[in-house]
């Protein structure tokens, strides 16, 4: 009985049930108190791999576990790129310079297949390209929503090596992955505003990475430019949602030929606007005119988590979207066609 015993407080289960409702009363005993094995707060280690949790520290190997599968490396021609897998039936995001539609090409995945693809749609608004491979029941990432990950926080930027090995960068991330509110900085709607700004930046030779956290969850992808741009999770859904309801063709995003400054409250009380986020147009339509002050879309107030872009990208062309702005000290509601 005596063996029983040491053995069922010698495995995982035994040594939860052991510190829960062992260890409380004894240590209360007057002449145990100061022994600290006895201590009910002293943490217990279950090595099962299945119960690691991973909380002060970043386990690596965890993160290229749950990561490595989706990764995959993209021949076509002389270009050599990066990729993941966005859907488990083989639809696959890349950098789009250097490719174009119709263009055929071979995908390596992890585990050194080989298999015949071809570019279905290249987005010159998102840096994206689409490739599609036949093939069932593919890995996935995980997603993580970028604007809930912190200032100073750790991620990695993973891509598939030609050796089948996974190149792995720690960066931080510099600021939040909202756009930046400014009164001097203009923005317009061909294009993401808001992006990835790591620390360090990203070479050149990055781009087809994913932007990963210490769970292997897709924070962001590393598309085209000199200096790569790091598109968020939260785009990167946009553009896919908009390339799958095209038939797997192409995009056709809404354009709206305004230019605009994103605004904070801070920034509104510096214009004398109501302490709103918002966006105060530059450039305006035959509609909507230059100074308006715009805070709501279809009835949802403009945020840092939810952007004026981010809410008119998520429409369709031709699409009715209603504003709430203010022109002139007037509130007003304004209903327009993409």
């Amino acid at each position: 009985m005596l063996l029983v015993a040491l053995f069922i407080i010698g495995s995982g289960v035994g040594s939860i049930i052991f510190q829960r409702f062992v260890l409380p009363p004894l240590s209360a005993l007057p002449l145990l108190r100061n022994v600290k094995i006895l201590d009910s707060e002293t943490p217990i280690i279950i090595t099962r791999r299945e119960e690691i949790r991973i909380d002060a520290g970043v386990n690596i190997q965890e993160v290229l576990s749950r990561a490595k599968g989706a990764l995959v490396k993209i021949y076509e021609r002389t270009n050599v790129l990066s990729g993941v897998i966005v859907t488990n039936d083989g639809l696959i995001v890349a950098p789009s310079a250097g490719l174009k539609s119709g263009a055929k090409l071979t995908v390596v995945s992890s585990n050194g297949t080989p298999l015949d693809g071809i570019v279905a749609f290249t987005d010159e608004l998102s840096g994206l390209a689409f490739l599609k491979i036949q093939a069932k029941d593919l890995p996935v990432l995980n997603e993580a929503r970028s604007v809930n990950k912190n200032p100073g926080e750790a991620l990695f930027a993973l891509s598939l090596e030609e050796s089948l090995n996974v190149s792995v960068r720690s960066v931080l991330l510099h600021t939040r992955s909202a756009a930046e509110p400014s009164i001097s900085r203009v923005h317009d709607l061909f294009r993401f505003n808001a992006g990835l700004v790591l620390d360090p930046t990203l070479p050149s030779t990055a781009a087809g990475s994913v932007i990963v956290d210490k769970d292997g969850s897709l924070v962001g992808f590393v598309v085209n430019g000199k200096d790569p741009q790091v598109i968020r999770t939260e785009d990167l859904k946009i553009a896919l949602s908009k390339f799958l309801e095209s038939g797997d063709k192409q995009i056709i995003w809404p354009r709206l030929a305004v230019n605009y400054l994103i605004i904070a409250p801070s920034q509104a009380r510096i214009l004398e606007l109501p302490a709103k986020h918002g966006v105060v147009l530059r450039q305006g339509t035959q509609i909507l005119q230059a100074g308006d002050f715009i805070y709501q879309v279809d009835g949802r107030d403009i945020s840092l988590e939810e952007g004026f872009e981010q809410m008119l990208f998520a429409k369709k062309p031709g699409e009715k979207v209603k504003f709430k702005l203010l022109r002139q000290g007037k509130q007003q509601e304004i209903e327009i066609n993409l």
